[in-house]
Protein backbone atom coordinates (compact mmCIF):
# COMPACT_ATOMS: atom_id res chain seq x y z
CA UNK A 1 0.00 0.00 0.00
CA UNK A 2 1.15 3.82 -0.57
CA UNK A 3 3.46 2.80 -3.62
CA UNK A 4 2.47 4.51 -6.68
CA UNK A 5 2.13 2.76 -9.86
CA UNK A 6 0.64 3.61 -13.75
CA UNK A 7 -0.05 0.07 -14.42
CA UNK A 8 -1.19 -3.04 -12.01
CA UNK A 9 1.56 -5.01 -12.81
CA UNK A 10 4.08 -2.24 -11.24
CA UNK A 11 2.48 -3.68 -7.78
CA UNK A 12 3.64 -7.39 -7.65
CA UNK A 13 2.96 -8.98 -4.82
CA UNK A 14 3.06 -7.88 -0.90
CA UNK A 15 4.92 -9.82 2.16
CA UNK A 16 1.65 -11.98 2.13
CA UNK A 17 2.08 -12.99 -1.20
CA UNK A 18 -1.31 -11.22 -2.32
CA UNK A 19 -1.17 -8.91 -5.76
CA UNK A 20 -1.74 -5.32 -5.94
CA UNK A 21 -3.86 -3.83 -8.38
CA UNK A 22 -3.37 -0.05 -9.67
CA UNK A 23 -5.77 2.20 -8.61
CA UNK A 24 -5.77 5.80 -8.75
CA UNK A 25 -2.03 5.79 -9.21
CA UNK A 26 -1.63 3.88 -6.17
CA UNK A 27 -0.59 -0.12 -5.58
CA UNK A 28 -4.05 -1.65 -2.81
CA UNK A 29 -3.78 -5.04 -1.90
CA UNK A 30 -7.20 -6.43 -0.87
CA UNK A 31 -7.45 -8.23 2.25
CA UNK A 32 -8.57 -11.73 0.78
CA UNK A 33 -9.12 -14.37 3.15
CA UNK A 34 -7.81 -17.71 1.87
CA UNK A 35 -6.06 -15.67 -0.95
CA UNK A 36 -2.64 -15.48 0.77
CA UNK A 37 -0.11 -17.79 2.30
CA UNK A 38 -1.21 -19.59 5.62
CA UNK A 39 -0.40 -17.60 8.83
CA UNK A 40 1.40 -18.55 12.15
CA UNK A 41 1.25 -15.32 13.92
CA UNK A 42 0.38 -11.61 13.15
CA UNK A 43 3.38 -10.52 11.92
CA UNK A 44 3.39 -13.46 8.75
CA UNK A 45 0.15 -11.02 8.02
CA UNK A 46 1.79 -7.75 8.17
CA UNK A 47 0.94 -6.10 4.18
CA UNK A 48 2.80 -3.09 5.06
CA UNK A 49 -0.68 -1.01 4.38
CA UNK A 50 -0.97 1.40 6.79
CA UNK A 51 -4.98 1.51 6.39
CA UNK A 52 -5.44 -2.61 7.69
CA UNK A 53 -4.97 -4.02 10.48
CA UNK A 54 -3.20 -7.39 10.13
CA UNK A 55 -4.22 -10.39 11.99
CA UNK A 56 -3.91 -14.33 11.98
CA UNK A 57 -6.51 -16.08 13.26
CA UNK A 58 -6.53 -20.17 12.51
CA UNK A 59 -3.34 -20.15 9.80
CA UNK A 60 -5.63 -17.13 8.12
CA UNK A 61 -4.32 -13.84 7.79
CA UNK A 62 -7.40 -11.07 8.77
CA UNK A 63 -6.73 -7.33 7.31
CA UNK A 64 -9.18 -5.08 8.96
CA UNK A 65 -9.61 -2.08 7.39
CA UNK A 66 -8.91 0.97 9.90
CA UNK A 67 -9.57 5.19 9.34
CA UNK A 68 -6.29 6.96 9.89
CA UNK A 69 -3.99 9.43 8.04
CA UNK A 70 -1.81 8.05 5.99
CA UNK A 71 0.54 9.03 2.50
CA UNK A 72 -0.62 7.72 -0.88
CA UNK A 73 2.78 8.93 -1.73
CA UNK A 74 1.29 11.41 -4.34
CA UNK A 75 2.60 15.01 -3.86
CA UNK A 76 -0.24 16.37 -5.67
CA UNK A 77 -3.21 15.12 -3.36
CA UNK A 78 -3.23 16.52 0.46
CA UNK A 79 -5.21 15.22 3.77
CA UNK A 80 -4.35 11.93 2.78
CA UNK A 81 -6.70 9.21 4.42
CA UNK A 82 -7.46 5.37 5.03
CA UNK A 83 -10.68 4.69 3.55
CA UNK A 84 -11.70 1.12 3.25
CA UNK A 85 -8.35 -0.72 3.27
CA UNK A 86 -6.87 2.19 0.99
CA UNK A 87 -5.13 5.20 1.18
CA UNK A 88 -6.38 8.10 -0.68
CA UNK A 89 -6.01 12.00 -0.53
CA UNK A 90 -9.54 14.06 0.54
CA UNK A 91 -8.85 16.89 -1.82
CA UNK A 92 -6.01 17.91 -5.23
CA UNK A 93 -3.13 20.27 -4.08
CA UNK A 94 -3.88 23.62 -5.00
CA UNK A 95 -1.17 24.88 -7.38
CA UNK A 96 -1.91 28.51 -8.19
CA UNK A 97 0.64 30.99 -7.47
CA UNK A 98 -1.50 33.94 -8.40
CA UNK A 99 1.55 34.90 -10.74
CA UNK A 100 0.07 35.59 -14.25
CA UNK A 101 3.38 35.11 -15.65
CA UNK A 102 3.39 31.45 -14.94
CA UNK A 103 1.73 28.31 -15.89
CA UNK A 104 1.06 25.87 -12.82
CA UNK A 105 1.43 22.07 -12.60
CA UNK A 106 1.81 19.36 -10.70
CA UNK A 107 3.75 16.34 -10.36
CA UNK A 108 3.09 13.51 -8.27
CA UNK A 109 6.90 13.13 -7.15
CA UNK A 110 7.81 17.35 -7.12
CA UNK A 111 4.68 18.77 -6.12
CA UNK A 112 3.61 22.02 -7.83
CA UNK A 113 5.36 23.39 -10.86
CA UNK A 114 5.65 27.04 -11.91
CA UNK A 115 6.53 27.63 -15.73
CA UNK A 116 7.42 31.17 -16.86
CA UNK A 117 5.51 33.10 -19.70
CA UNK A 118 5.02 35.68 -21.77
CA UNK A 119 2.10 38.26 -21.73
CA UNK A 120 0.87 40.97 -20.48
CA UNK A 121 0.60 41.08 -16.88
CA UNK A 122 -0.21 44.48 -14.33
CA UNK A 123 3.00 45.49 -11.67
CA UNK A 124 0.92 47.10 -9.31
CA UNK A 125 1.92 50.46 -10.25
CA UNK A 126 -0.59 52.42 -11.62
CA UNK A 127 2.00 55.42 -13.05
CA UNK A 128 3.52 52.35 -16.10
CA UNK A 129 1.34 51.00 -18.67
CA UNK A 130 1.53 47.64 -20.84
CA UNK A 131 3.67 45.99 -18.32
CA UNK A 132 4.65 42.52 -19.15
CA UNK A 133 6.16 39.10 -18.13
CA UNK A 134 9.71 38.84 -18.23
CA UNK A 135 11.25 35.55 -16.77
CA UNK A 136 8.79 34.50 -14.36
CA UNK A 137 7.87 38.07 -13.25
CA UNK A 138 6.08 41.22 -13.90
CA UNK A 139 8.15 43.73 -15.37
CA UNK A 140 7.04 47.48 -15.55
CA UNK A 141 6.11 49.28 -18.72
CA UNK A 142 6.02 52.63 -19.91
CA UNK A 143 5.61 55.60 -17.94
CA UNK A 144 1.95 57.16 -18.47
CA UNK A 145 1.32 60.21 -19.86
CA UNK A 146 0.16 62.70 -16.97
CA UNK A 147 0.62 65.63 -19.03
CA UNK A 148 -2.46 67.61 -19.08
CA UNK A 149 -1.63 70.70 -20.86
CA UNK A 150 -2.43 72.97 -18.37
CA UNK A 151 0.57 75.56 -17.85
CA UNK A 152 -1.04 76.52 -14.75
CA UNK A 153 -0.96 73.15 -12.88
CA UNK A 154 2.60 70.94 -12.18
CA UNK A 155 1.16 67.53 -13.40
CA UNK A 156 3.18 63.59 -11.47
CA UNK A 157 2.12 60.53 -11.34
CA UNK A 158 1.83 58.88 -7.65
CA UNK A 159 1.92 55.16 -8.01
CA UNK A 160 -1.19 54.25 -6.23
CA UNK A 161 -3.66 56.59 -7.28
CA UNK A 162 -2.12 57.73 -10.61
CA UNK A 163 -2.01 61.42 -11.96
CA UNK A 164 -1.72 64.43 -9.71
CA UNK A 165 -2.04 67.94 -10.87
CA UNK A 166 -0.57 70.35 -8.48
CA UNK A 167 -1.71 74.36 -9.15
CA UNK A 168 1.24 76.44 -9.55
CA UNK A 169 1.62 80.60 -10.14
CA UNK A 170 3.56 80.24 -13.41
CA UNK A 171 3.29 83.02 -16.09
CA UNK A 172 0.93 82.06 -19.27
CA UNK A 173 -0.71 82.76 -21.97
CA UNK A 174 -4.70 83.26 -21.71
CA UNK A 175 -5.05 83.59 -25.71
CA UNK A 176 -5.66 87.33 -25.77
CA UNK A 177 -2.86 89.55 -27.51
CA UNK A 178 -4.28 92.17 -25.25
CA UNK A 179 -2.87 91.72 -22.29
CA UNK A 180 0.40 91.00 -21.04
CA UNK A 181 1.70 89.49 -17.87
CA UNK A 182 -0.65 86.79 -17.19
CA UNK A 183 -0.48 84.36 -14.56
CA UNK A 184 -1.72 81.41 -13.15
CA UNK A 185 -4.02 80.98 -10.22
CA UNK A 186 -6.29 78.85 -9.38
CA UNK A 187 -5.30 76.61 -11.94
CA UNK A 188 -6.40 78.56 -14.91
CA UNK A 189 -4.39 81.56 -16.73
CA UNK A 190 -5.88 84.22 -15.21
CA UNK A 191 -5.37 88.02 -17.24
CA UNK A 192 -2.44 90.29 -16.89
CA UNK A 193 -2.44 94.03 -17.24
CA UNK A 194 -3.98 95.95 -21.03
CA UNK A 195 -1.57 96.15 -23.89
CA UNK A 196 -0.86 100.23 -23.92
CA UNK A 197 -1.34 100.55 -28.29
CA UNK A 198 -2.02 103.91 -28.41
CA UNK A 199 1.53 105.90 -29.95
CA UNK A 200 -0.13 109.66 -28.16
CA UNK A 201 -0.15 110.97 -32.17
CA UNK A 202 -3.34 112.46 -32.94
CA UNK A 203 -2.38 112.41 -36.57
CA UNK A 204 -2.45 109.12 -36.52
CA UNK A 205 -5.30 107.90 -35.29
CA UNK A 206 -6.62 105.97 -32.38
CA UNK A 207 -4.84 102.54 -32.23
CA UNK A 208 -7.11 99.49 -31.35
CA UNK A 209 -6.54 96.28 -29.65
CA UNK A 210 -7.99 92.83 -31.17
CA UNK A 211 -7.84 89.96 -29.06
CA UNK A 212 -6.64 87.76 -31.51
CA UNK A 213 -4.39 90.14 -34.00
CA UNK A 214 -3.13 92.47 -31.65
CA UNK A 215 -2.50 96.24 -31.61
CA UNK A 216 -3.95 97.68 -35.12
CA UNK A 217 -3.29 101.16 -36.73
CA UNK A 218 -6.04 103.76 -36.05
CA UNK A 219 -7.89 106.06 -38.49
CA UNK A 220 -5.53 108.92 -39.03
CA UNK A 221 -8.20 112.07 -39.58
CA UNK A 222 -9.58 113.61 -41.99
CA UNK A 223 -7.63 116.22 -43.92
CA UNK A 224 -9.39 117.45 -46.59
CA UNK A 225 -11.03 120.82 -46.28
CA UNK A 226 -12.62 120.64 -49.85
CA UNK A 227 -10.81 123.81 -50.43
CA UNK A 228 -8.55 123.02 -53.62
CA UNK A 229 -5.82 126.01 -53.26
CA UNK A 230 -4.87 124.75 -49.02
CA UNK A 231 -2.45 122.51 -48.50
CA UNK A 232 -3.94 119.94 -45.72
CA UNK A 233 -1.84 118.25 -43.58
CA UNK A 234 -1.89 117.04 -39.84
CA UNK A 235 0.49 118.53 -37.41
CA UNK A 236 2.19 115.86 -35.30
CA UNK A 237 3.77 118.77 -33.37
CA UNK A 238 0.89 121.20 -32.72
CA UNK A 239 -1.58 117.88 -32.62
CA UNK A 240 -3.85 119.32 -35.15
CA UNK A 241 -4.77 119.32 -38.48
CA UNK A 242 -3.90 122.38 -40.72
CA UNK A 243 -5.18 123.95 -43.63
CA UNK A 244 -2.73 126.57 -45.49
CA UNK A 245 -3.52 128.49 -48.24
CA UNK A 246 -1.36 128.48 -51.24
CA UNK A 247 -1.65 131.16 -53.29
CA UNK A 248 0.48 129.28 -56.48
CA UNK A 249 -2.52 127.12 -56.66
CA UNK A 250 -4.83 129.67 -57.95
CA UNK A 251 -3.70 130.28 -61.12
CA UNK A 252 -2.83 133.84 -62.87
CA UNK A 253 -5.09 136.49 -62.89
CA UNK A 254 -5.33 139.77 -64.79
CA UNK A 255 -3.26 142.86 -65.17
CA UNK A 256 -3.83 144.63 -61.51
CA UNK A 257 -5.57 141.86 -60.14
CA UNK A 258 -3.51 139.25 -57.82
CA UNK A 259 -5.17 135.27 -57.41
CA UNK A 260 -5.37 134.67 -53.66
CA UNK A 261 -6.43 131.69 -51.47
CA UNK A 262 -9.14 132.29 -49.27
CA UNK A 263 -8.73 129.23 -46.27
CA UNK A 264 -12.58 129.34 -46.28
CA UNK A 265 -13.97 129.75 -49.92
CA UNK A 266 -10.78 128.88 -52.10
CA UNK A 267 -9.17 130.77 -54.69
CA UNK A 268 -10.54 134.07 -55.25
CA UNK A 269 -8.74 137.31 -57.41
CA UNK A 270 -8.34 140.62 -55.81
CA UNK A 271 -7.88 144.01 -57.64
CA UNK A 272 -4.41 145.68 -56.89
CA UNK A 273 -5.12 149.81 -57.01
CA UNK A 274 -3.46 151.57 -59.29
CA UNK A 275 -0.47 148.96 -59.68
CA UNK A 276 1.24 149.35 -63.55
CA UNK A 277 3.20 152.17 -63.34
CA UNK A 278 4.28 152.10 -59.32
CA UNK A 279 7.55 150.63 -60.27
CA UNK A 280 6.32 147.21 -58.59
CA UNK A 281 5.81 143.77 -61.06
CA UNK A 282 2.07 142.26 -59.41
CA UNK A 283 0.54 139.57 -60.67
CA UNK A 284 -0.28 139.66 -63.91
CA UNK A 285 2.12 141.96 -64.79
CA UNK A 286 5.24 141.20 -67.00
CA UNK A 287 7.04 144.44 -66.50
CA UNK A 288 6.64 147.90 -64.64
CA UNK A 289 9.42 150.66 -65.34
CA UNK A 290 7.38 153.59 -63.67
CA UNK A 291 6.32 155.48 -66.56
CA UNK A 292 3.93 154.80 -69.38
CA UNK A 293 6.77 154.93 -72.40
CA UNK A 294 6.10 151.58 -74.46
CA UNK A 295 9.57 152.44 -76.46
CA UNK A 296 11.74 151.44 -73.33
CA UNK A 297 10.80 147.98 -73.17
CA UNK A 298 8.41 148.06 -70.97
CA UNK A 299 4.80 149.04 -72.36
CA UNK A 300 2.14 151.33 -70.52
CA UNK A 301 0.16 148.28 -69.77
CA UNK A 302 3.20 146.21 -68.06
CA UNK A 303 4.02 144.01 -70.87
CA UNK A 304 7.63 143.40 -71.84
CA UNK A 305 9.37 143.82 -74.78
CA UNK A 306 11.80 140.94 -75.70
CA UNK A 307 14.14 140.18 -78.32
CA UNK A 308 14.96 137.54 -80.81
CA UNK A 309 18.42 137.91 -81.46
CA UNK A 310 20.29 135.98 -85.03
CA UNK A 311 23.76 134.14 -85.04
CA UNK A 312 26.45 136.43 -86.34
CA UNK A 313 27.14 135.61 -89.99
CA UNK A 314 29.88 136.72 -92.13
CA UNK A 315 30.54 137.66 -95.33
CA UNK A 316 31.06 133.98 -96.67
CA UNK A 317 27.44 132.45 -95.23
CA UNK A 318 24.31 131.76 -97.27
CA UNK A 319 22.24 135.38 -98.04
CA UNK A 320 19.54 134.16 -96.12
CA UNK A 321 20.04 133.85 -92.24
CA UNK A 322 17.31 132.11 -89.78
CA UNK A 323 16.95 135.15 -87.66
CA UNK A 324 14.75 132.57 -85.00
CA UNK A 325 11.35 131.86 -84.08
CA UNK A 326 8.80 133.66 -81.54
CA UNK A 327 6.38 131.59 -79.78
CA UNK A 328 2.38 132.32 -79.94
CA UNK A 329 0.74 132.74 -76.76
CA UNK A 330 -2.69 131.53 -75.73
CA UNK A 331 -5.10 134.66 -76.07
CA UNK A 332 -2.18 136.85 -77.19
CA UNK A 333 -1.16 138.62 -80.21
CA UNK A 334 2.85 139.22 -81.29
CA UNK A 335 3.21 142.46 -81.64
CA UNK A 336 7.05 143.72 -83.64
CA UNK A 337 7.61 146.44 -82.27
CA UNK A 338 11.62 146.86 -83.93
CA UNK A 339 13.45 145.43 -86.51
CA UNK A 340 17.40 145.73 -86.68
CA UNK A 341 20.21 145.22 -87.28
CA UNK A 342 23.78 146.15 -86.54
CA UNK A 343 27.07 145.92 -89.27
CA UNK A 344 27.44 147.23 -92.26
CA UNK A 345 23.94 147.72 -93.49
CA UNK A 346 22.15 150.12 -95.77
CA UNK A 347 20.64 150.22 -99.42
CA UNK A 348 24.22 150.27 -101.28
CA UNK A 349 26.12 147.89 -99.70
CA UNK A 350 24.99 145.10 -96.61
CA UNK A 351 21.82 143.03 -95.83
CA UNK A 352 18.48 145.12 -95.18
CA UNK A 353 16.13 143.02 -96.31
CA UNK A 354 13.89 141.13 -93.42
CA UNK A 355 11.56 138.05 -94.28
CA UNK A 356 8.53 137.68 -91.63
CA UNK A 357 6.65 134.17 -91.90
CA UNK A 358 3.77 132.85 -89.29
CA UNK A 359 0.15 131.83 -89.72
CA UNK A 360 -2.57 135.11 -89.46
CA UNK A 361 0.60 137.50 -90.14
CA UNK A 362 -1.15 141.42 -90.27
CA UNK A 363 1.23 143.38 -91.88
CA UNK A 364 0.54 147.32 -91.27
CA UNK A 365 3.48 149.19 -93.50
CA UNK A 366 5.23 152.31 -91.89
CA UNK A 367 6.16 155.20 -94.38
CA UNK A 368 9.44 155.02 -96.07
CA UNK A 369 9.30 151.02 -96.11
CA UNK A 370 8.59 148.42 -98.70
CA UNK A 371 8.16 145.13 -99.77
CA UNK A 372 9.44 142.94 -102.18
CA UNK A 373 7.25 139.41 -102.44
CA UNK A 374 7.12 138.39 -98.96
CA UNK A 375 10.63 140.10 -97.79
CA UNK A 376 10.44 143.46 -95.94
CA UNK A 377 12.84 145.92 -96.91
CA UNK A 378 14.56 147.88 -94.50
CA UNK A 379 15.09 151.36 -96.06
CA UNK A 380 18.56 153.56 -96.19
CA UNK A 381 18.53 154.12 -92.52
CA UNK A 382 21.75 156.18 -90.76
CA UNK A 383 23.59 154.86 -88.38
CA UNK A 384 21.91 155.47 -84.88
CA UNK A 385 25.38 155.27 -82.77
CA UNK A 386 27.87 156.93 -85.21
CA UNK A 387 30.63 154.56 -86.91
CA UNK A 388 28.84 151.23 -85.22
CA UNK A 389 26.82 150.34 -87.96
CA UNK A 390 23.52 149.84 -86.12
CA UNK A 391 19.85 150.55 -88.04
CA UNK A 392 16.74 150.02 -87.43
CA UNK A 393 12.97 150.60 -87.71
CA UNK A 394 10.03 151.03 -85.96
CA UNK A 395 7.77 148.06 -87.35
CA UNK A 396 4.10 147.10 -86.41
CA UNK A 397 3.65 143.88 -87.22
CA UNK A 398 0.60 141.49 -85.86
CA UNK A 399 -0.28 137.97 -85.75
CA UNK A 400 -3.23 136.04 -85.32
CA UNK A 401 -4.48 135.22 -81.98
CA UNK A 402 -2.29 132.68 -80.16
CA UNK A 403 0.11 132.39 -83.41
CA UNK A 404 3.87 132.20 -83.30
CA UNK A 405 6.18 133.66 -86.22
CA UNK A 406 9.52 132.90 -87.58
CA UNK A 407 11.74 135.55 -89.20
CA UNK A 408 14.68 135.23 -91.63
CA UNK A 409 16.65 138.03 -92.97
CA UNK A 410 18.28 138.22 -96.15
CA UNK A 411 20.85 140.98 -98.00
CA UNK A 412 21.81 142.24 -101.60
CA UNK A 413 24.83 144.07 -102.49
CA UNK A 414 28.00 143.50 -100.53
CA UNK A 415 28.84 143.96 -96.52
CA UNK A 416 32.54 145.18 -96.85
CA UNK A 417 31.67 148.40 -95.37
CA UNK A 418 34.20 149.61 -92.43
CA UNK A 419 31.43 149.76 -89.82
CA UNK A 420 30.85 146.36 -87.32
CA UNK A 421 28.86 145.21 -84.24
CA UNK A 422 31.24 146.66 -81.66
CA UNK A 423 28.99 148.65 -79.50
CA UNK A 424 25.48 149.03 -77.96
CA UNK A 425 22.74 149.68 -79.80
CA UNK A 426 19.83 152.61 -78.46
CA UNK A 427 18.23 149.52 -76.85
CA UNK A 428 21.18 148.21 -74.55
CA UNK A 429 22.03 145.46 -76.14
CA UNK A 430 25.62 144.42 -76.57
CA UNK A 431 26.87 143.36 -80.19
CA UNK A 432 30.67 142.36 -80.11
CA UNK A 433 32.04 141.73 -83.56
CA UNK A 434 35.81 140.87 -83.81
CA UNK A 435 35.38 140.53 -87.61
CA UNK A 436 33.29 141.94 -90.10
CA UNK A 437 30.17 140.29 -89.70
CA UNK A 438 26.50 141.68 -89.31
CA UNK A 439 23.37 140.42 -86.89
CA UNK A 440 19.68 141.37 -87.01
CA UNK A 441 17.58 141.82 -83.57
CA UNK A 442 13.85 141.83 -83.75
CA UNK A 443 12.34 143.78 -80.56
CA UNK A 444 7.97 142.46 -79.76
CA UNK A 445 5.71 141.96 -77.16
CA UNK A 446 2.29 140.25 -77.00
CA UNK A 447 -0.78 142.15 -77.12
Amino acid sequence: CGVNCSTSEECGLNLLGCSGECIEGSCLYPPLAGACPECNSQQDCDDNNPCTLETCDGGDCVFTPVVDACDDGNACTVQDVCNGGNCGGAEMLACDDGNPCTIDSCDIQAGCIAAPIDGACDDGDVCTSNDYCLDGGCASGLPINCADDNPCTDDSCDSEIGCVSANNQALCDDGNTCTEGDVCVDGACSPGNAVECSDGDFCNGEEICDPMTGCNPGEPPSTDDGIACTVDYCDSDTQEVVHTPNDGECGGAGLCETAVCDAQVGCKVESVPNCCGNNIVEDGEECDDGNSDDNDGCQSNCTANMYVLSDYASINESPTVNLGSIPGKEGKKVHIVKLGMCGDSGSGSGPNQFRLEGAGLDITWEAGQSVYGSTHVLPPTPDKNSGNGFSYVDVNHEAGVGAGLTFSWTYHYDWDGGNRCDDTDIEGNIYLDPEVAVRGWVLYTYK
